[in-house]
């Protein structure tokens, strides 16, 4: 079978010098454009002696790749196909293949083998993830099924799979896969959203089931989007009644009492909103509620669960009894994990074992429950219990293994492997060990990001855990640091410390901390929890470089101390970053009285959040207990990890004593 020319438009995946975008829509012969255009190859005399024999080697191979990359953008597919066959066993001759499977007309077995045995991973699941779409898009579905005859990886193909298998008979296993997601309020790709699309056609998404939908998402801070597609599937008098009201209380949910009594799903769906944004005065106006409404089961449900979340999330005085109530009946496992949270903030160590004992069996081994365990039980005067737990987490490089080894006066447990790297005889027998390896290789010649990234990726991926070390430790030395990170990710390897925490930039970083007289240690924990070491990382909001700085923060710093700063693109420059990233931890720290715990949240979640979550009651918490009750996971998560992160640059730095907090950090009032 031949595949008919594209008649969608859409980008291909290469790497960068690759991002060739389709524009040859149905029935034109537009030219290809080009995405992003070949970066500048690396000249010979810029290649260091041990890697000039690599350059060397494919240096006419690598000009011919590139006159066979300017022809596709041209539409010169038989000088594609020349190339191609010149090539042979040139590292990145199978990315040509690649694109020569894009040029409008190809063969479905063509395909199929480039999946089953091209002998590239990545690139088989994009041929795989584009051709799934583009038949998708033209109602092919017996071919989606053809190039994936098992359920591909990732929600997004899978939805894709689904909706072929939907269209071949099996109407009732795409149903399933996606009920629960769509019922829970999920938020849906394009993919998905069009698996839903057609089973709302076909009838098999119920009223009932956009209803919950519209209840699990309504009350909640950031479902509106979801809400409003699922109210939009409405249909009757009575349901454009009930999307009417919702919307107008949207915005003002204390005015439930305004709703017609006759008009029970909608109060009780504003209720919740109410009791999500003001849960104190919702819990009061309970009774009155339920007196003027009386909300069938599976409606007040929905109340307690958005009042439940709201209490504890907000660290509510509300009776600890009715919380428990409210758990019980509406509850989730998160809310359970953070109705734990603040049983230890209010240091009742009992309730703290009672719903450690609740939790499923894989979260009572994470670290920090281990330690309340035995921190509860220590409370309860159960000490012998309590020091079997803490012995083993002391013998851990975790967050809470050092700070455990800090209550009973031992080590930490550094645990480092040291990884190596090759000499040039291993490094070229890695070369021919592992093809993905030596596509990395011309990929950096070649200076291309995007395709040094994906090469890195599949390397890790094939590569053995000892052969991965030695090529982590080995590109870290060429000045890949940030990628000889992802070893320790992509293989589980948490022991090789000296590639897992690298020192890049080591110059800049000493003498941004002389001048800012912020801890060297302290600027790479960060650096290492903001950007991996990636100096081109760009977050979804904008933060950008090694540390990770928002254009507008960058700005007030520079403006403060007076530092050259161009606009948001300097922060990609090491210098720049790190000197206005130094500046900035001195000055939160300066704001918060030298404590790193409260100038690490304010990084991370802003200096105002940070000083919320202190105590307000009298009540005088350890560092422990303010750390662990951080409302956001993301915020919990990022202190714990920079502060261990800091131990163990210290140990990389040769710091003559290790100290996860400081001695005013243990005795500050939380």
């Amino acid at each position: 079978m031949l595949i008919k020319k594209f008649t969608g438009c859409f980008c291909l995946f290469v790497p960068s010098v690759l991002a060739l975008c389709v524009t040859a829509c149905a029935g034109t012969q537009e030219p290809l454009t080009t995405q992003l255009k070949p970066e500048t190859a690396v000249k010979s005399e810029e290649v260091s002696v041990s890697y000039k024999h690599d350059f060397m080697h494919y240096q006419l191979e690598r000009q011919k790749y590139l006159q066979a990359l300017s022809a596709y953008e041209k539409r010169d597919y038989d000088t594609v196909k020349r190339i191609h066959a010149e090539l042979g066993d040139y590292p990145l001759n199978v990315y040509l293949e690649y694109l020569l499977l894009k040029t409008g007309s190809t063969d479905i077995g063509r395909i199929q083998k480039f999946i089953r045995t091209g002998g590239h991973s990545e690139l088989a699941r994009h041929v795989q993830g584009d051709y799934m779409r583009y038949f998708t898009k033209n109602g092919d579905y017996a071919s989606v099924l053809k190039i994936a005859p098992e359920k591909p990886e990732g929600t997004k193909l899978q939805c894709l799979w689904y909706q072929a298998g939907y269209h071949n008979g099996r109407r009732n296993e795409a149903l399933n896969f996606i009920r629960k997601d769509y019922e829970d309020g999920e938020p849906f790709s394009k993919e998905c959203a069009s698996l839903v699309s057609t089973l709302k056609s076909g009838g098999l998404l119920t009223r009932d089931m956009v209803l919950e939908r519209i209840r699990n998402t309504y009350w909640t801070k950031n479902g509106s989007k979801a809400y409003l597609d699922a109210v939009s599937e409405l249909r009757g008098d009575a349901d454009r009644n009930l999307a009417k009201t919702l919307s107008s209380y949207y915005g003002k949910p204390a005015k439930y009492a305004a709703i017609p009594q006759s008009q029970k799903e909608a109060a009780s769906l504003v209720f919740a909103r109410y009791a999500r944004t003001s849960p104190e005065a919702a819990l009061a106006d309970m009774g009155n509620f339920k007196d003027r409404y009386h909300p069938t089961p599976a409606q007040e449900h929905t109340v307690n669960r958005a009042l439940v979340y709201a209490l504890l999330y907000n660290k509510s005085v509300a009776p600890r009894q009715l919380l428990d109530r409210l758990l019980e009946s509406a509850g989730t496992p998160a809310m359970l994990e953070q109705r734990i949270r603040l049983a230890i903030w209010d240091r009742d160590y009992r309730a703290v074992l009672r719903f450690l004992d609740r939790l499923p069996e894989d979260r009572k081994q994470a670290e920090n429950y281990r330690y309340w365990k035995a921190r509860s039980l220590e409370e309860t005067g159960r000490k012998t219990e309590a020091d079997v737990i803490y012995r083993k987490l002391a013998g851990e490089r975790s967050f809470y293994g050092f700070y455990t080894a800090d209550k009973l006066g031992l080590p930490y447990a550094i645990q480092a492997v040291t990884a190596v790297p090759a000499n040039e005889k291993q490094r070229q027998a890695l070369l021919r060990k592992y093809p993905a390896y030596a596509r990395f290789m011309e990929f950096s010649f070649l200076n291309d990001t995007r395709g040094i990234r994906t090469e890195w990726r599949e390397t890790m991926s094939t590569a053995s855990l000892d052969d991965a070390r030695t090529i982590a430790a080995t590109e870290a030395e060429r000045g890949f640091s940030d990628l000889a990170v992802w070893e320790s990710i992509y293989k589980k390897d948490w022991d090789a410390l000296n590639v897992r925490f690298p020192l890049p930039y080591r110059k800049i970083y000493e003498q941004e901390s002389r001048r800012s007289g912020t801890d060297l240690s302290y600027m790479y924990a960060i650096t290492r929890q903001e950007s991996m070491m990636n100096p081109l990382a760009r977050s979804p909001v904008g933060a950008r470089g090694l540390m990770q700085f928002m254009p507008d923060t960058a700005a007030m710093v520079s403006k403060k101390y007076g530092y050259p700063y161009g606009g948001k693109d300097e922060l990609f420059n090491p210098s720049v970053n790190v000197r206005l990233g130094g500046a900035y931890l001195h000055d939160l720290q300066e704001k918060f009285g030298g404590n790193r715990i409260f100038a690490t949240a304010g990084y991370n979640a802003g200096p105002g959040r940070a000083y919320k979550w202190q105590s307000g009651d009298g009540v005088r918490r350890d560092a422990i207990t303010y750390i662990e009750a951080i409302p956001f996971n993301e915020t919990r998560n990022y202190v714990q990890k920079v502060l261990m992160y800091n131990v163990i640059y210290q140990h990389l730095l040769g710091a003559q004593k290790l100290e996860l907090l400081t001695p005013s950090e243990h005795e500050a009032f939380y």
